[in-house]
This record gives structure tokens, C-alpha cells and sequence, in this order.
């Protein structure tokens, strides 16, 4: 038999057509085909040869013109393109004329102006450009169909001298050769365009989609079977792919599937249909193609007569022994049996069956292996003839297996470990070993093994013994050369692996457990990218697939081990193999899971929760997600390490007060916070500060953390709220709802020195956990502490204010302006000290004090005062400033300035000070050059009675005096003490009264307070003051007296003495209050107010400085000056246009030229 070879496929060129840019298609020949041909629309078509080569010619008319088009190449499509060809051609899909390869011919024939093209295209070629195509020949073959030839097109010119040049791109396409009309670039190139006429297209488009047609013909396959018995070869089983293929017959045999059409295998046998594939050779169709060939394997070309399935005895003991093949027709066929009667050979060529020993060949056993052969199969059917002959099997020995192991354990993970941190991981807020507060979330990221396992797998694997048969020839005693055969003793080994037990644990969850998590525990299922690890998928398939048996082929064991894929990697593979399956991997050692598949974040640590260092513990939980002969349970890993944590809910307590310096009036005042009674203050206790050097604390806003903010005062307040007031009384603890809070100290507050303002913050888990009385100052930085605090030391002081003067005795000049006409009762008109009020808010134009010529409201060149008449004044105070003992002292000083003033323009002229003389009466003696501040002077004392009609004091005051001292108004009125000297005025609380009348904020006094406690607290000081009628001055330190013995004594007339001009009086006003150091209460009970200070102890009997109205020892560091918050006016201009600049302080001016002694003429005072 001839084996066809396909060499290596070569596209060659199926036509050339050359014919002018005008010229048409002629008509071609028509050739008959065998089984396929070539046609178009216009019936051109193509021959087969015997061989199959491609035949097919063309006719075209010889161009008259030097501007041509050819066609230069062909490519093959599966598919007809509308006559226009493929769009996506390339150089490599087609075949070009410019080179003829071997196999292929091109002849012209020119017969007048007709030029005749054959072209001879090999089979090789067409097969090789239709696989080019996509095209599957076979299915073409079988079924029938058609290809199509498409041309590619060029166009060229002659030159007179007859070379070719092109003039266009290859053009695969009509599309693109009708483009070529038109100036293109093509890969870079610029082609210009050619004016072809428009009868070319139709000569153009008639180079696409020639058809080329394959027709189905049947090519039946017969196999007959034989077997060697009883000296005769027997026709044992005769099979066919077709109804019309060729089944041998004998007595024994028929044809039971004549009719069958479908595409199993006809048989002779009684089994009925045989499977494709089988004894059929791998065959499955009706229908073969021709000229093509049969390859056998040892499956489809059985090496045993068992294998066959029919035939006489032991078929088993029967081995192959010899094929051929021929066509169906052929007259050999006729006599086929009698040809294998007489076959006298197998087809290897050795002529021993067996060795000595009785051992088969080495060619035959070589050969048996395989028994792989080729067939040709022709046109009109192939018969092929299988022999098989006897050989006589020898004892089989014993056999025997053994196991080899593979093994591994891994039940307890490399490490497991957890954190529990703040959120969010790798951007955590806090550390959570070190502080982290409730209402905030944790995450917890669990770290383990990704999966756990056990297994053992074991090797079978052992050897047998089988009877290989082997061919002979011998000559008997006769001389008669005779074949036959024997057997050898063959040792087959096998080795394969199974699973003998496997476990394999994946994670089922991770539990977590702390104080500090929701419920004080957290599981974590695995995340979901946790699917793809620890899979399994087994088989349990290894063992023996095909064994060996007797025969003059003995194949190898074909063996398979078990199947087990691990996470997507086989470690054992089941592919049937011969002999030795591969040795298996081993699971891979496992490793550490990807951070995500055990991490839960958002867990809240819930605000109540304690502080404090909590333990933490928890296990992995990994149950078997794959067992395989174990049944081992769920196994439990403990997490070690897990940090602990520590909760540390923060609250801070920075408070400030706001300073009331500017307000506070007081002599000494201390270095702590200043508030002033009868004042606004704001609190300020903000949730910001600096808490710790934890992370994530620090310096920032606690707002979160802190439940409550609150102050508590050792004296009442009120909390003010737009125009809402809400009173607390001393020692309550008062809730702050924003950092900055306004109060009102009312004025029964005691004065006090610095006491204790205390504040505190409480984390919002103090409550729940006992912590009220777990305080640390400023912030909570021991943990164990639920509350921060501080205190801050204020001192409480009262006020001095409102100096006026309410009357001027030099009546009638002055009686209008403050009395009512023709009644003593007061109009409560007044010369106050400057234009604004006690807290510095404008509350008048004019009338202030020092009056000059002009204040007057009615004679405008009225004002300045006169010595020896007497100017009634008043003043208020707040606070504690009502005990017997207190009192409010006046220091006067004295100053001279001109009557032209001490202002010229922006020079000032600084007031000079002086010493006051006067001449009087002094305890009932005429007394001479008597100087203001002597000893002498001090015994001059003026007294006052509060009862005084000219003191206009009200009965409303009288009364409430009266009643909260336990006396009689009368007795109130008609006392007299003593008031002043010209050197200083001591106004005793006797000359005092109540006037606190229900001052409260909102006028209403709260529960619980004692309304004359409220009442008393405010006070208003009475008291009058004068210079002597006949006063003289002289500059400050001048020696009066030793001038007097010196010069003979003074009559006033010396020159030393001031003249024309004024006398202005400085107040420095201080209260004096017994006790404040060291007692704050109530002492002005019963008599205590008239008897003295029998209320405190002896240490604190003598009253001390307290308030001041000038302050200048502390107006510089920001302390109150009240001459200066009631907005004294400093620059004056009296009526003669002369301008003064005043001190604070500066509040009465007399003048040295008028006086009461000389308004009346008579000694004394008025």
C-alpha cells in the first residue's frame, strides 16, 4: 500500500488574465468533474484530474491600449462576497501569477485577437488556499458544497519600449479597484488616479466569487475477520460502514443490518450494530472521502480474536496475524478466502515463532504492540482482511503488591494571633492598648493558618507474570516446513496512588472576646474572598484500569491513581497511564490568610461601659470542610497573643472666669479672679484642652466624651439667659450647656476674700460606674478617674459710687436748684461726678462735678462755691458695708489754681497744693491761724443728724432702717454724730440707710432669702462739708507758724498767702469694714449696729480699708478708678471762658474772694 504524504503547503496561482482596461470576460470552457468543479455566473468552471489537480481556462481579448488592468493573484473565501470581493484581504491569504510554483502550469494560446489561458493548479495547492480560508475540507467532502475563487486586480502600463510598470496597488477587492479612480495615499504612497471607463467594472466585479462545487461520493469500507481453525481459515465476521458496501457470506453468516442507513457499522455477527470506533477502525460515517487514507491503532485493530467478539473456542488464545487490503471491485476479492488459505507468512518478516525457550520474537512481540498499520481507501469501496491464528498459552506465575506511604499533619497553625484596635485600621485614631474612649469603634483583625489538613496517601504497586504468544516455523520429519507458535512468561509491573485518609480544615469563624465589644464579644465569619481557599475535589478512581492478558501481545498495566485537586493545583492526577502513575504532590504548607478575611470594624464601645485594663481572649473555630476516611471532629484554636484594652474616656476641665478688675474697687486686691457685686460675669468652661500625651488625645475637643459640665459657687448667683434669669443658691452644682455662660452676682451676696470656685466635667460613663466622687484636676489622666475639676479662687467685693452733691446751703442763690419751691423737700436734683453711671454707661449731658461759673442752671455766672457755706452729698455703696463698726472715710486735698484757669491752649498748668489757716471758734475759744489736718483743727468736729429736715433723707429709709435694726424711726432721726472736720470726713454706718428694696435682677427676691438681708446690702452714706469762712491758703509745706515768730505774728495780709483765685477740693474716699478678713455674715442684728462690733472677735474689731473711690495705687494694673468709669470731666470752661484741667478726685472749688462772713458780715460759719 502507497502512503500519501502531504509535503508542506504551497499557495500557487490558479489564473492570470490579461486583458486591456476595456476588455470583458469572455466565455470559458466547460470540463466535466469528477466529484467537484469550478463555476461562476457566467458558467465557468474548472476540472479534476485523476490526481485531483485543479484544471480551468479563460479567454480574453488581446488590449489595444498602453493603460491595462490584470488580474494578478486569487484568494479563496467560504462564503460569496457579492462579486466584490473580501474586505479584510491581506498578502499572505492569496496566491500571486508572478511566480509558478512546482505542480502548477500556465500555457496561452492566441488564436486572432483571443488569447486562451490554462492553468494546471496542484491539489496540494487548492487544499492548502482552502484551509487558508477557514474552509474544513472534510466536512466539504462528506457533505458537499462550494468554495469561491476571488481575483486580485492591478492595473499597469506598456511603455513604447514594452516594459511594465505598475499603476496601481494590488487591489483585493472591486471596491478598491474602482477606488483607483480616485489620487490616494496607500501605506505612505501617493498612486494617482487612472481614468478607467465605466465598462470596466462589470470586467472587474467578474472576478469575484467563481463558485467551486465539491458533490458527496459514497467510499464504502468493508473489514472481514478470519480465524486459523481446525486448519482452515474461517470467515468469522464481516462488517461495513455503508449499505452498499461488500459483506462476505457463508453458511454460518448474514447479513442482518442490509438496510441500515444510519451511521453505525453493518455486521455480519448476531450481535447486531457494532459501535464506531471499535472493530470498525474508528470509522463514523456512511460516507468516506476519496483518495484518502485509514491509520489503525491497536484499540480499533483488536491484537486478540476476543477482542473481536466471535469465533470458534478460546478466542483469547487467538492473536493477530495477518491484514490486506484491496479495493471493493477488484476480481482478488472474488477469491479472497482461498488467498488467505493459501498464506503461508505473517507479515514480519522472521521466521522463528519462538526462541528456544519458548519466548515470542523480539520483531513479532515489537510489532504486536501496536499492530498499527495504514490503508488507502479508493473510490468505489475498500475491502480490508484481519487474520488471527492460535497460539497455546503456558502456567501463569504468582504475582504480588506492596504500598509505599506519603503522609503530612498540620492540625495546629503556624501562629493565631488578633488586635483590637480604634478604627480605622491603618489610619487608627487611637491605640487601643493605651487609651481609647466609649462611643468610639474598635475593629478586631483575627491572623491564623488559612486551612489545616492530615492525609496519607499510599502507593500500590506490585508485578504479574502473562503468556506471551509467539510465532514459529519448523520442518517436520518429513522435510515439510510448518509454522506455528508458542509462549513466553512475561512480567507485567503496575504502581498507582490513592488517597488512603484526608481532612481538610477551613476556617468556620473567630471569636473575640473583651470588655470593650459589643456584648464583650465579636465572631467573625471569614470574608467572602475566603471561598477560593482549602477547596477540595476527589475522586476516588486510582486503581487498575485495564489489566494485561495472554496473548501474542501483552500490553502494559494501564493504571490511575485517585483524583484530588487542592485550591485549583492537582496534586493527584487520574490519567489512565501505563504502568507507573506519577508520584503525587504533596497539599501545600499552608499560610497565613490575607488581612481581610477575619476583620470586623464599627464596633462600638458602648458609652457606659467602665474604665479601666481589660483581658482579652478568644479561638478559632475550623471544622472539616473535606474528610475523607478520618472523621475527626471540629478543631479549636486558642488566639494567642491579643492585645488588651484599655478604655480611657476623656473629660476635661480648663475653666476661666472673666475678670472683673476693671469693675473692682477694692484697696488690696488679690491675685486670684475679681468679682464685683451687682455685676455680670461670664463662666467659661470650654470641652477643649489638653488631656494626655496618649494617642489620639492631646490637645483637641472632648465634647464627645463629656456628659456634663458644671460649676458650683459658695455664694448665690443667678444664670442669665437672654432676659431669663434662674436663681441657685450657694453650693449648688449648676449644669453649664455651652462653653461660655453669663451670671449675675446680686448684691446680698457676702463680701468675701478669695474663695473657691469649683468646677468639674464628667465623662459621659461616669454615671453607670459610681464616678462622681473619681476626680482628678484639670483632665482625667489616671483612668480610674471619671471626672475632671478644678477651682478657681475669686474674691467678692462690693461697690463705692454715685458722689453727688445734693444741696448747697447758700440760700437764696441756690435754693431753687435743688429744693422745691417754697418747701424744703428735695427735687433730687443733683452735681454728680461725671456723665456716666456706676458701670460706665452715659447716663447725663451735665451738672458735674466740680461746679465752676456757668453750672448754675439758672444764673449762668453762678457756680463756684463759697467758704462757710455747707454742700450736702451722698454716696452708695454695696456689700457687707452695714455693720456698726463700718464707716466711709474722705481724705481731702487742697490745690490753688488762677482764676484764669491753668489751660492755655496745650499747656497745662499743674494744680499747685496747699495748706489750709482759718481763724474760729474751737470748743468754745476763739482760736487764731488754725491749719486744716491739725490737731487742733481735728477738734473742730461738725455734727449731723440724719433726721434733719435739710438732710432730705425719706421716711421709706427711715423705716427700713428702723426695722431691720429693731428701733424706732424717731430715734434714728434725732441723733446726732459726729461727721467731719475741714481735714477729713468720717461718715459713720449711723449716717447710713437701707435702700436695697428689692434689688433683684428680675425684682423679684427668691425663696428662701431674707429680704431685709437684700435690702441692707445696698447702702447710701450721707454727709455734708465745708471750708471755713475765713480760709487762707498758702503753697504746700510753707512754715505758717515760724513765719508768725519770726515776723511778729500773721495778720493775712502777708504776701505769701494765695489771692484771686480758687480752692480746689480732692475726695479720696475709702470704706472701711470690721471683720471682712475673716468673718462673712450677717452681724447688724438688734444693737450691734449702735454698741460697736461686739459681733466680732478681737482680732477683727478694727475695721480696714476695703473700697476706694480713686484707686490710684491700682488704676495703673487695670483696677477700677470710679472718677474715672463715671466719666469725671477733666477739662472745664467757666463762664469767663477760662479753661480747667481737674485730677479724678477734683470735686469741690471754692473761691478765695467770696465767702459766707462776708456775705453776712459776722464771724463763724453758716
Amino acid at each position: 500500500m502507497r502512503k500519501q504524504k502531504f509535503g508542506k503547503v504551497i499557495i500557487f496561482l490558479l489564473c492570470l488574465v490579461l486583458i486591456s482596461s476595456f476588455e470583458q470576460f469572455g466565455n470559458s470552457n466547460v470540463y466535466a468533474g469528477v466529484n467537484r468543479s469550478v463555476s461562476s455566473d457566467s458558467d465557468r468552471v474548472a476540472k479534476l484530474d485523476s490526481n485531483g489537480n485543479l484544471t480551468f481556462s479563460l479567454n480574453a481579448q488581446v488590449a489595444s491600449t498602453g493603460t491595462r488592468w490584470r488580474t494578478v493573484g486569487l484568494y479563496v473565501t467560504s462564503n460569496p462576497t457579492g462579486r466584490n470581493g473580501k474586505e479584510s484581504t491581506k498578502a499572505k491569504d492569496c496566491v500571486f501569477f508572478d511566480k509558478l510554483p512546482k505542480g502548477c502550469s500556465k500555457t496561452d494560446i492566441t488564436v486572432g485577437k483571443t488569447v486562451t489561458t490554462t492553468f494546471t493548479i496542484s491539489k496540494e495547492v487548492f487544499n492548502s488556499m482552502c484551509d487558508k480560508a477557514g474552509v474544513n475540507l472534510k466536512t466539504l467532502q462528506k457533505n458537499g458544497g462550494k468554495v469561491y475563487i476571488q481575483g486580485v486586480l492591478q492595473g499597469y502600463s506598456i511603455s513604447k519600449g514594452g516594459s511594465k510598470r505598475n499603476v496601481t496597488e494590488r487591489c483585493y477587492t472591486y471596491k478598491q479597484m474602482a477606488n483607483t479612480r480616485n489620487t490616494r495615499k496607500v501605506n505612505g504612497s501617493t498612486w494617482y488616479g487612472i481614468g478607467w471607463p465605466a465598462s470596466c467594472n462589470e470586467g472587474w466585479r467578474a472576478r469575484y466569487d467563481i463558485a467551486v462545487e465539491y458533490k458527496k461520493v459514497e467510499a464504502p469500507v468493508t473489514i472481514n475477520y478470519y480465524q486459523s481453525y481446525e486448519g482452515k481459515w474461517k470467515l468469522v465476521l464481516s462488517v461495513t460502514n455503508s449499505d452498499d458496501g461488500k459483506i462476505e457470506k457463508n453458511p454460518a453468516t448474514r447479513n442482518l443490518n442490509k438496510a441500515n442507513t444510519g451511521y453505525q457499522w453493518s455486521s455480519t455477527s448476531g450481535s447486531g450494530s457494532i459501535a464506531s470506533g471499535d472493530r470498525g477502525l474508528g470509522l463514523e460515517k456512511k460516507y468516506y472521502i476519496s483518495l484518502s487514507e485509514i491509520k489503525t491503532s491497536s484499540k480499533s485493530l483488536p491484537a486478540r480474536l476476543s477482542g473481536v467478539g466471535a469465533g470458534e473456542g478460546k478466542t483469547s488464545n487467538y492473536y493477530l496475524y495477518k491484514t490486506s487490503v484491496s479495493k471493493q471491485k477488484s476480481k482478488k476479492n472474488g477469491a479472497i478466502r482461498n488467498k488467505v488459505a493459501k498464506t503461508s507468512a505473517p507479515i514480519f518478516k522472521s521466521c522463528n515463532f519462538a526462541d528456544k525457550d519458548g519466548n515470542l520474537t523480539d520483531s513479532y512481540t515489537k510489532w504486536l504492540k501496536t499492530a498499527r498499520q495504514t490503508f488507502e481507501v479508493y473510490n468505489g469501496g475498500t475491502v480490508i482482511n484481519v487474520l488471527y491464528k492460535k497460539n497455546s498459552p503456558k502456567p501463569k506465575p504468582d504475582s504480588h503488591e506492596d504500598e509505599d506511604v506519603i503522609s503530612a499533619e498540620k492540625l495546629t497553625p503556624a501562629s493565631t494571633s488578633a488586635v483590637i484596635q480604634s478604627d480605622r485600621r491603618d489610619n487608627e485614631q487611637f491605640d487601643s492598648t493605651q487609651g481609647i474612649p466609649t462611643s468610639e469603634t474598635q475593629y478586631v483583625n483575627v491572623f491564623t493558618d488559612s486551612y489545616l489538613y492530615k492525609y496519607r496517601f499510599v502507593r500500590k504497586y506490585g508485578k504479574k507474570q502473562f503468556n506471551h504468544y509467539i510465532s514459529c516455523s519448523h520442518t517436520d520429519k518429513h522435510g515439510k516446513k510448518l509454522h506455528d507458535h508458542d509462549t513466553e512468561l512475561v512480567w507485567r509491573e503496575y504502581s498507582y496512588w490513592k488517597v488512603d485518609y484526608l481532612v481538610v480544615y477551613r476556617i468556620y469563624s473567630a471569636t473575640v472576646m473583651n470588655y470593650s465589644l459589643p456584648d464583650e464579644h465579636v465572631t467573625i465569619k471569614p470574608d467572602a474572598s475566603y471561598d477560593n481557599v482549602g477547596n477540595v475535589s476527589f475522586m476516588a478512581c486510582g486503581r487498575i484500569g485495564i489489566s494485561p492478558s495472554d496473548g501474542w501481545t501483552v500490553g502494559q498495566y494501564i493504571v490511575m491513581n485517585d483524583y484530588l485537586e487542592f485550591d485549583g493545583k492537582i496534586i493527584m492526577n487520574a490519567d489512565p497511564v501505563e504502568k507507573k502513575t506519577p508520584t503525587p504532590g504533596r497539599i501545600p504548607e499552608s499560610t497565613q490568610i490575607d488581612r481581610d478575611i477575619l476583620y470586623q470594624p464599627d464596633l462600638l464601645i458602648e458609652p457606659e461601659k467602665s474604665n479601666g485594663t481589660f483581658n482579652s481572649s478568644g479561638d478559632v473555630q475550623f471544622y472539616p470542610s473535606f474528610d475523607y476516611n478520618t472523621n475527626i471532629p471540629d478543631v479549636d484554636i486558642e488566639i494567642n497573643p491579643i492585645n488588651d484594652v484599655v478604655i480611657h474616656t476623656p473629660t476635661v476641665c480648663y475653666p476661666t472666669i472673666t475678670d472683673a478688675k476693671e469693675y473692682t474697687q477694692l484697696v488690696s486686691p488679690g491675685n486670684c479672679y475679681h468679682l464685683v457685686l451687682d455685676r455680670y460675669f461670664t463662666v467659661n468652661l470650654p470641652t477643649s484642652g489638653y488631656h494626655s500625651s496618649l494617642k489620639g488625645y492631646g490637645e483637641r475637643d472632648y465634647a464627645k466624651y463629656i456628659k456634663s459640665r458644671e460649676v458650683k459657687f459658695p455664694f448665690e448667683v443667678y444664670m442669665c439667659d437672654g432676659d431669663d434669669y434662674t436663681y441657685y443658691d450657694a453650693d449648688t452644682w449648676i449644669t453649664l450647656h455651652q462653653d461660655s455662660t453669663k451670671f449675675y452676682l446680686p448684691i446680698w451676696v457676702n463680701e468675701t476674700a478669695a474663695v473657691g470656685i469649683d468646677f468639674r466635667a464628667r465623662a459621659i460613663n461616669c454615671d453607670a460606674n459610681d464616678g462622681l466622687e473619681m476626680e482628678e484636676v484639670c483632665a482625667n489622666a489616671d483612668n480610674s478617674n471619671y471626672v475632671a475639676v478644678d477651682t478657681k479662687n475669686a474674691e467678692v467685693s462690693g461697690r463705692l459710687y454715685n458722689l453727688n452733691m445734693y444741696d448747697y446751703s447758700d440760700y437764696p442763690f441756690w435754693l431753687d436748684v435743688f429744693r422745691k419751691p417754697k418747701s424744703l423737700e428735695l427735687k433730687r436734683f443733683a452735681y454728680h461726678v461725671g456723665f456716666n453711671n456706676q458701670n460706665g454707661e452715659k447716663v447725663r449731658s451735665a451738672f458735674t462735678l466740680p461746679t465752676v461759673d456757668g453750672s448754675h442752671p439758672y444764673m449762668r455766672n453762678l457756680g463756684v462755691l463759697k467758704p462757710g457755706y455747707t454742700s450736702r452729698m451722698s454716696l452708695i455703696t454695696i456689700g457687707n458695708i452695714y455693720h456698726g463698726t463700718d464707716y466711709v472715710k474722705i481724705y481731702p486735698t487742697f490745690y490753688y489754681v488762677s482764676k484764669k484757669g491753668n489751660v492755655n491752649g496745650s499747656d497745662i498748668t499743674r494744680l499747685e497744693e496747699v495748706d489750709l489757716y482759718y481763724n474760729g471758734t474751737i470748743n468754745g475759744k476763739y482760736r487764731n491761724v488754725v491749719k486744716v489736718g491739725s490737731d487742733l483743727d481735728k477738734q473742730n468736729v461738725k455734727k449731723m443728724m440724719l433726721g434733719n429736715p435739710y438732710t432730705g433723707v425719706t421716711d421709706e429709709e427711715f423705716n427700713q432702717k428702723a426695722k431691720i435694726a429693731g428701733l424706732k424711726p424717731k430715734d434714728i432721726r434725732s441723733t446726732t454724730y459726729d461727721v467731719y472736720t475741714y481735714g477729713e470726713i468720717t461718715i459713720p454706718s449711723r449716717m447710713s440707710t437701707y435702700i436695697g428694696m428689692d434689688c433683684a435682677p428680675d425684682g423679684v427676691i427668691p425663696d428662701g432669702v431674707d429680704p431685709d438681708r437684700v435690702t441692707k446690702s445696698k447702702q447710701k452714706w450721707y454727709f455734708e462739708y465745708s471750708l471755713p469762712s475765713d480760709v487762707h491758703a498758702v503753697k504746700k509745706g510753707f512754715d505758717v507758724t515760724k513765719y508768725a515768730h519770726e515776723n511778729g505774728g500773721i495778720d493775712y495780709k502777708e504776701d505769701f498767702w494765695k489771692k484771686d483765685g480758687y480752692i480746689v477740693v480732692n475726695f479720696e474716699i475709702v470704706t472701711f469694714e470690721a471683720g471682712f478678713e475673716s468673718v462673712q455674715g450677717d452681724g447688724d442684728t438688734g444693737m450691734g449696729w449702735m454698741e460697736g462690733a461686739e459681733i466680732f472677735d478681737k482680732e477683727s474689731e478694727t475695721p480696714i480699708p476695703h473700697l476706694t473711690y480713686t484707686n490710684r495705687q491700682n488704676v495703673d494694673y487695670g483696677y477700677c478708678s470710679m472718677y474715672k468709669m463715671e466719666d469725671q470731666q477733666l477739662r472745664r470752661r467757666d463762664w469767663h471762658k477760662a479753661q480747667y484741667a481737674f485730677r479724678y478726685g477734683d470735686v469741690l472749688m471754692y473761691s478765695l474772694d467770696g465767702s459766707a462772713k462776708k456775705d453776712y458780715r459776722s464771724y463763724g460759719t453758716h
